[in-house]
């Protein structure tokens, strides 16, 4: 039988900072156990703190273009971000940068430091959830 559990929004930062004590940890790893193939909560949350800053970008900087348009700007500028600053940046422990745009594609890229192609730009733009899950 499974119980829902529901985390609080500090519990869930106190995990992912690492400041849980380990008996505490390790009860809560315990109660979040998966099934094999299913995605951590860490990645799922990083998955959706991620999706939700580039929903924030295509907005903020491309809110006057097609859905297809925002996907593509968003790609290029991810792309020229991931192989120029983003080689110096991704050791820093608070953002570098003081242009806002680079500090949105900072934050981009440290909740999950992969470039996305503009079809899965599009989806998230769009609210399309994709599961990766085996049947």
């Amino acid at each position: 039988m499974t119980v829902p559990l529901r985390l609080d929004p500090a519990s869930l930062k106190a995990l992912r900072d690492g400041s849980l004590d380990a008996a505490d940890a390790a009860r809560l790893a315990d109660m979040l156990r998966l099934k094999p193939g299913a995605r951590s909560w860490a990645t799922r949350a990083a998955l959706a703190e991620r999706d939700d800053l580039i929903g924030e970008y295509a907005m903020r900087y491309y809110a006057d273009r097609t859905r297809n348009e925002q996907s593509q700007c968003i790609e290029r500028d991810l792309a020229r971000y991931e192989a120029g600053a983003w080689r110096h940046a991704r050791a820093a422990p608070e953002c570098p940068h003081r242009d806002p745009h680079r500090q949105l594609l900072w934050r981009i890229f440290k909740a999950w430091p992969v470039c996305l192609k503009a079809r899965r730009i599009n989806q998230i733009i769009s609210g399309v959830t994709v599961c990766n899950r085996l049947p």
